[in-house]
């Protein structure tokens, strides 16, 4: 997988040098294997380094869907930057965060869930929403 865009980005991800407690991401990866991709949701805390706790969730974004999204993507100048406002961002960010989200778990495995999503253009901008 690789990263297409980051929307969000909030510390340093477990297991790299510099990790301090929290990390969360939003963000989109594509898979070179299968055309496809997948929207990704995480947030991790181990506050308490006897138990660590992640909300993890994923959604399958179809090869047609993802060369919608990649298409759009190519709009942005920095798709990398979590903090970019341009418009791709900002609608992807509004509907991946309206994605929904699972129950924190001291196992990244145990509430995961798997949802299909797909991708329209709306007033020019990606929007990611649930496929029924």
């Amino acid at each position: 997988m690789r990263s297409l865009i980051l929307l969000e980005r909030v510390g340093v991800p477990p297991g790299e040098k510099g990790h301090d407690i929290g990390y969360s991401h939003l963000a989109v990866f594509a898979c070179p294997a299968c055309s496809g991709g997948q929207v990704e949701k995480r947030d991790h805390d181990c506050f308490d380094f006897e138990e660590v706790w992640d909300q993890y969730e994923w959604c399958v974004l179809d090869p047609p869907g993802m060369r919608q999204l990649a298409d759009a993507v190519r709009a942005c100048r920095r798709p990398l930057d979590p903090e970019c406002r341009c418009a791709v961002h900002e609608a992807l960010r509004a509907s991946c965060r309206a994605l929904p989200s699972s129950y924190w778990s001291s196992s990244l495995e145990a509430d995961s869930h798997v949802h299909r999503v797909s991708v329209v253009v709306e007033g020019g901008r990606p929007v990611v929403r649930l496929v029924p």
